[in-house]
């Protein structure tokens, strides 16, 4: 037999995809976002550089389908730590708590939401609390942080790599939604694109190592939220991502947000375009026209469907094809059967 002394050949690169996950779309038409393999390098780098020894024993309960699982699965691996897997019912607060505490969990990562279901009146103590996906209020800190050394908010759309930047917000480091990871940079801009003065209000781009290659065979969307940088030459900052966020910089460099400059909202953790929902809705059967709002409820938001419809519309045969349409988070809790939607001209 010929024997072979060649090394073998790398069967992947840095530029070589690592996943593909998709983010709802304004037609109905959802956006498969291309994470490579140095977007996720960058992320691990990020979260071992700001976290330290507490990125450890991580716990992972969430949908792998959400890309906070990149935190609590892909990444910790890359990086030689523990998963500790829950088996069982997220809503079920009482097995949870058993799991942080049989697991020795160290770090959770969840929503502020899920976490105010899960965390208040329990005896589970974790190291560190990453948060994402929704705003958090000072009320959720105060209720959490008897269960934690500290808590992190971290912000960063699907097209940026799971997050850009993170704020310490118990014990309180940072105010707004923090700093950049490093290797990102972000620019608050106006509609021309100039640089806003600190404390002036404008849309958030972000550049560097996190920025995704773009939309999966969507060449016009990529060219309308994937824009080329104007203010560096250096390859890694080459695009400029369109967040759609609006913000303002504070004097100590820390980063506000201000809400978004369109018609996504964030429904437990999940960005969700209300136009789509409604698109599906019109889509049925006896319906006619319809509007969906984000309302609040009690675990944060909630969404609440007008529609204009048939009289003999049956509204929970119209939620199970919903279901069998949209995702369960994108489904209204609330349907209202009005005459007509008014419109202002």
């Amino acid at each position: 037999l010929a024997v072979e002394h060649e090394n073998l050949v790398r069967p992947t690169a840095l530029a070589n995809l690592a996943y593909i996950i998709y983010t709802s779309g304004t037609t109905g038409q959802p956006k498969g976002v291309m994470l490579t393999q140095h977007n996720v390098l960058y992320y691990l780098h990020a979260l071992t550089r700001q976290l330290g020894d507490k990125y450890r024993n991580i716990d992972f309960s969430s949908n792998y389908c959400f890309d906070l699982s990149v935190t609590t699965t892909l990444c910790p691996l890359l990086a030689g730590q523990t998963v500790c897997v829950y088996e069982g019912d997220i809503l079920d607060a009482a097995a949870f708590r058993a799991h942080l505490n049989t697991a020795n969990v160290g770090f959770v990562k969840t929503t502020p939401s899920l976490a105010m279901a899960l965390l208040p009146g329990s005896d589970a103590q974790v190291d560190a609390l990453m948060l994402g996906g929704e705003a958090l209020t000072e009320q959720a800190i105060a209720a959490l942080s008897d269960h934690v050394n500290a808590i992190f908010d971290e912000y960063g759309p699907t097209e940026a790599t799971v997050g850009a930047m993170l704020a310490q917000a118990y014990p309180r480091l940072h105010q707004g939604i923090g700093k950049a990871y490093p290797n990102v940079n972000l620019h608050v801009l106006s509609e021309s694109l100039q640089p806003m003065p600190i404390g002036a209000p404008g849309e958030l781009y972000i550049s560097g190592l996190g920025v995704a290659r773009g939309y999966l065979n969507r060449p016009e969307l990529n060219a309308e939220r994937f824009i080329d940088n104007p203010f560096s030459h250096d390859p890694a900052h080459s695009k400029l991502y369109k967040t759609g966020d609006l913000a303002r910089f504070l004097d100590n460099g820390d980063l506000v947000y201000l809400g978004r400059n369109d018609e996504q909202v964030k429904i437990r953790g999940y960005r969700v375009e209300l136009g789509e929902i409604a698109a599906a809705i019109v889509d049925q059967q006896g319906v006619q026209n319809a509007v969906v709002i984000d309302v609040p409820a009690p675990q944060g938001k909630a969404l609440a469907a007008y529609l204009v419809a048939e009289p003999d519309l049956e509204i929970t045969e119209l939620k199970l094809a919903l279901s069998a349409a949209l995702p369960e988070y994108m489904v209204p809790s609330h349907f209202t059967l009005i005459e007509h939607i008014p419109l202002t001209g």
